[in-house]
């Protein structure tokens, strides 16, 4: 996180931010510090590193305008009029190694019924409120140490900007987002698992410090339950050692085609068994 810029760490003197504080500094404006920091991007785009967190306000636009709040280490505080489903749905079209088919394929293998993330192996986008047509608020775990849950409230620690960590809490929130995370930390690492020898050009760069996406209690016993999944590595692998980087998608195609004939099977089996 020390691509941030400096500017960003004035957000760090609240210690602790929800989205009802974001609204009230930026709609009022009545701090100049953070008001330096608020531009408008109408034409925004997510980006995998940089991204923070995505605030959705189509309810109670800012200053009856601006559909999302985006906080991002390198442009601070964007507004924008897109609503957040609209750059959510874009950020998979031109920036996922695989598409919704292909991450809901993956969620229903693993039997999960609420599909809540954006996951890119060592990056992962998580929803508050689902992958459905519904605006909702979105959280980069990758930049998260750690969470809480208690009365109605989930809050995300550790998150860096500077050299301060600071956190962000969301209010009247139903104790199932406990599962709804664990699921999508699951998620992540079924996918990081397949993708990690294939797509080199997305995972390169891994994370030096743990974050959140590495919770072993979270993680304890699902590495070994789902590793039937996994034999689809060598084949991947094998796939991109013999094709060019520059011809990826059609990489990715094809191992999307190969993990799909091994789900197919797999359920097949079971419904034999």
């Amino acid at each position: 996180m020390s691509n941030a810029n400096p500017a960003l760490a004035e957000l760090t003197k609240f210690d602790n931010l929800c989205k009802e504080d974001l609204f009230e500094l930026v709609e009022y404006g009545k701090d100049q510090k953070i008001n330096a920091l608020v531009t408008v991007n109408n034409n925004y785009r997510m980006d995998r590193n940089d991204t923070l967190l995505l605030f959705d306000f189509c309810n109670n636009q800012i200053k009856q305008k601006y559909n999302t709040l985006i906080v991002d280490l390198k442009q601070n505080l964007v507004l924008s009029t897109q609503k957040t489903h609209i750059l959510v749905n874009r950020f998979l079209h031109e920036e996922s190694p695989c598409g919704r088919w292909t991450q809901d394929l993956i969620a229903k293998s693993l039997g999960i019924t609420r599909h809540h993330t954006v996951s890119l192996g060592y990056r992962c986008f998580f929803s508050l409120h689902g992958m459905t047509k519904r605006h909702t608020d979105w959280v980069a775990l990758h930049h998260c140490k750690d969470y809480n849950y208690q009365g109605k409230k989930l809050t995300f620690s550790g998150l860096k900007i500077g050299e301060k960590p600071f956190e962000i809490t969301y209010h009247n929130i139903d104790s199932n987002i406990k599962q709804r995370l664990r699921d999508s930390i699951h998620h992540n690492y079924a996918l990081r698992s397949i993708f990690d020898d294939f797509c080199l050009s997305y995972l390169a760069q891994k994370n030096k410090q743990k974050t959140l996406l590495d919770d072993k209690e979270i993680l304890n016993g699902f590495k070994h339950q789902h590793d039937s999944l996994l034999h689809v590595i060598e084949d991947i692998s094998n796939l991109a050692i013999t094709r060019s980087c520059h011809h990826i998608y059609d990489e990715i195609q094809i191992a999307e085609e190969d993990l799909t004939y091994y789900l197919h099977k797999v359920k097949r089996n079971q419904s034999i068994n």
